[in-house]
């Protein structure tokens, strides 16, 4: 069924339908231009019905806005390659979980899996980032295993050494991670089950007063 306005409408009010009007007073869907224009339909026929754009999804839209820009698109490039280098191999992703529980013996607690970006969970983007830097020291750790350049296929190895000896690359992440994660924060908040109408005022007011110093920089 072709998502329009007028088949998405019609589809919500015949649950409104079969669950009865009078026990449905707003409905909330994501920002889409077809959700949006399914809204006016739905008040045409339901006056008193609210309808709602989705603000974990409008977190994640701007999570989406900033990954398109060529800085945060380039680092989080260069973390999926580190992230996807390390999984595909037996090898490499079993020197790594080795290498993170030694860690962890003498007290490390940053570290954990890697992750790799799932479409529409702009957030996870982020994650990706934000996982690759907690785990520097045991990146660090892994390249001064001998057996690493022999296992690394191609150029990989240099690769990969480039990006862990680079302080910029470390500074660059770690900076992308100081100016996202409120928003992250922010939709994970939305999307917990004990979120109400009140948080979502009480969180968007609390991202208003953040001063944001260097997203402004990389965004442009």
């Amino acid at each position: 069924v072709a998502q329009t306005a007028e088949n998405i409408s019609t589809q919500i009010s015949n649950v409104i339908e079969e669950v009865g009007q009078e026990h449905i007073s707003s409905i909330i869907t994501d920002n889409a231009a077809n959700m949006r224009a399914s809204w006016q339909l739905l008040h045409n026929k339901y006056p008193d019905l609210i309808s709602n754009g989705c603000v974990a999804h409008a977190g994640n839209l701007i999570l989406s806005d900033a990954f398109k820009k060529p800085f945060f698109s380039c680092r989080l490039d260069e973390c999926k390659w580190i992230s996807k280098i390390i999984k595909a191999s037996y090898y490499l992703n079993n020197l790594y979980s080795e290498t993170l529980e030694k860690l962890k013996l003498g007290g490390f607690e940053h570290g954990g899996p890697l992750e790799i970006p799932t479409p529409t969970r702009w957030y996870s983007q982020f994650s990706c980032i934000e996982t690759i830097l907690k785990n520097k020291l045991v990146f660090v750790s892994m390249k001064n295993i001998e057996e690493l350049a022999q296992r690394m296929v191609g150029d990989d190895y240099a690769k990969f050494i480039g990006f862990i000896d680079n302080p910029l690359f470390w500074s660059e992440l770690s900076d992308i991670v100081h100016e996202l994660n409120p928003i992250k924060s922010f939709i994970l908040k939305m999307e917990a089950d004990t979120s109400t109408i009140a948080d979502i005022y009480l969180e968007i007011s609390k991202l208003l007063n953040i001063e944001f110093n260097n997203i402004y920089i990389y965004m442009n």
